[in-house]
């Protein structure tokens, strides 16, 4: 179960740490230069993979801090694990050809550096932005879509781990906190979908006004420097 909660805790923190602020508020031009450099990176391979890798973690330290870089790396070792040890059993079993020790590890450098990079990518989405860009095409019914998912997702991942840290302290097995974590889910969902229901049954036509930075620190929990437009 301890496991199940820091896994949950982890995807927290890895997606949804910062909310709205950090290399959101970026200016788009820097953040699609970050974008468009890791991946070059990425795909000149080689010793630039791990260029890459260093330049996500760095970001992330300048961007949100080091309590993002550490959830990340936890949860983007999991699949990168999974990989090297099936390209293993393939290659013992003689699915695929053989592989040595020194093809395992880059196979892990490479599937970290790469789920490293999308878990960037993923935090440097604006969802406002993408709700203006929706709305600017005429795809008013379904801007406020985003919204609601970016609003929604957070609150059901700390209400199942809430859940799941009740159920340790009790003592209880975890099928007994699965109902009351979907109870507190499916509420949340009602009460955002009753305060957002003109803009659901609507089409909203206005743009949300965006204050974007140049560039965005993060020099510790309580400060942030910011480079202004």
């Amino acid at each position: 179960m301890e496991i199940i909660s820091r896994l949950i805790y982890s995807i927290y923190k890895a997606l949804f740490l910062k909310g709205d602020y950090g290399l959101k508020k970026t200016h788009i031009l820097i953040r699609i230069s970050i974008s468009i450099s890791l991946l070059i990176l990425y795909w000149l391979n080689g010793y630039f993979i791990l260029l890459a890798l260093l330049l996500v973690y760095l970001i992330g330290l300048l961007g949100f801090g080091r309590e993002w870089v550490i959830p990340v790396s936890i949860l983007t070792s999991i699949p990168s694990i999974w990989f090297s040890i099936s390209t293993y059993v393939l290659s013992v079993i003689g699915y695929i050809q053989p592989v040595n020790y020194t093809n395992l590890l880059w196979i892990f450098i490479k599937s970290l550096t790469l789920g490293s990079i999308i878990t960037l990518f993923f935090n440097m989405i604006n969802v406002t932005e993408l709700y203006n860009i929706l709305v600017s095409i005429k795809l008013n019914n379904f801007s406020i879509i985003p919204l609601l998912i970016w609003r929604i997702t957070p609150l059901s991942l700390m209400s199942t781990y809430e859940s799941l840290l009740i159920s340790r302290i009790k003592g209880e097995k975890i099928g007994k906190r699965i109902a009351p974590a979907l109870a507190v889910i499916l509420e949340t969902g009602d009460l955002i979908y009753e305060s957002s229901y003109y803009k659901l049954a609507g089409k909203p036509k206005k743009k949300i006004p965006i204050n974007s930075v140049w560039l965005s620190i993060h020099l510790d929990r309580n400060r942030k420097c910011c480079f202004r437009r």
